[in-house]
């Protein structure tokens, strides 16, 4: 079993304690985002890393192509996170990895 579907069977958990009083466990590298189904648009929270970019979050979907929560911004759009116990409300896109925009994203994280 890879360590992706090995924390995916962790995110109950994960999410948990990112709700929890002891967030401060983990929320310094994680974060919830409400994501919204784009076929069913049932809404659901995901964990997911981060890095701080100024007031920017940034956040690297590894192994990408088997994940389909970050397809939903391919076009700008509304995303609420779970961030150190605070709701936030912000704007979300993709970053198309071939792209300067995406080298210099990761290059700063």
């Amino acid at each position: 079993m890879d360590l992706d579907r090995l924390m995916t069977r962790f995110n109950p958990i994960v999410s948990w304690l990112l709700r929890s009083p002891l967030h401060r466990l983990a929320s310094r590298a994680l974060v919830l985002v409400r994501v919204t189904g784009r076929r069913t648009g049932r809404r659901y929270w995901i964990p997911v890393g981060y890095q701080r970019d100024g007031d920017a979050l940034v956040v690297l979907v590894s192994r990408a192509r088997r994940k389909q929560w970050w397809r939903n911004y391919r076009e700008p759009g509304e995303v609420e996170l779970l961030l150190r116990g605070r709701l936030l409300h912000g704007r979300a896109w993709v970053l198309p990895s071939p792209s300067p925009a995406f080298r210099a994203a990761v290059e700063r994280t």
